[in-house]
């Protein structure tokens, strides 16, 4: 989904709640510019999504016509479907990543943060029968996820294990760091970025 059909269904979302907010504050919640806002409901009213009405106080009220209710579910669909793709193909990268982790003959594995990228390999973790010895994120620790009470990092201190896996596409030298402060040696680091770059290595 291009960036503009992203904030066009933002933006009717955004009205289907309250039609009589103003630019100025449609521009902080979408997170771009007060023209590039502007520009966008003019465009939707010359195409007939949008109904521009102005109150006798003066407050505007932008009400989604019954076009523009037709073009948000569109947007709704196709937003969906880019999702699912995404989805998808995440989960066929980070699947490759955790076979080859399976290959390498490791068996107890350490994931590092609590995204969607985490969840996504846990459950790759179990399906390939690995045992999922911890999640680590030192800002939600003592919380859950998925059964497993999250830990901090000075976990790896006295627990051995066969691989590390960091959720994320790019890995803050300082969560490296942080790793490393434990002994952690860079050939039991993946990260789920060299899922998709196979030049991607973890500095010794």
């Amino acid at each position: 989904m291009e960036f503009s059909d992203q904030k066009k269904l933002k933006l009717f979302e955004i009205l289907e709640k309250n039609s009589t907010q103003s630019q100025r504050e449609l521009a902080k919640k979408l997170k771009i510019s007060l023209g590039l806002v502007n520009s966008i409901i003019q465009k939707n009213i010359k195409k007939g999504y949008l109904k521009l009405s102005v109150r006798e106080n003066g407050i505007s009220s932008y009400t989604i016509t019954q076009k523009g209710n037709f073009e948000k579910a569109n947007l709704t669909i196709s937003y969906i479907q880019n999702s699912l793709d995404r989805y998808n193909y995440i989960r066929l990268r980070i699947c490759k990543l955790v076979e080859s982790i399976a290959e390498s003959g490791a068996k107890n594995i350490i994931i590092y943060g609590t995204n969607e990228l985490a969840e996504i390999a846990c459950i790759l973790l179990i399906e390939h029968d690995l045992n999922l010895l911890a999640i680590i994120d030192n800002e939600k620790a003592g919380r859950k996820m998925i059964g497993k009470t999250i830990r901090k990092t000075s976990f790896l201190k006295n627990n051995k294990f066969d691989a590390l896996i960091f959720s994320s596409m790019e890995i803050p030298k300082a969560h490296v760091d942080d790793v490393k402060h434990y002994g952690v040696s860079p050939i039991k680091i993946h990260g789920v970025r060299s899922a998709f770059d196979k030049d991607f290595v973890i500095e010794a």
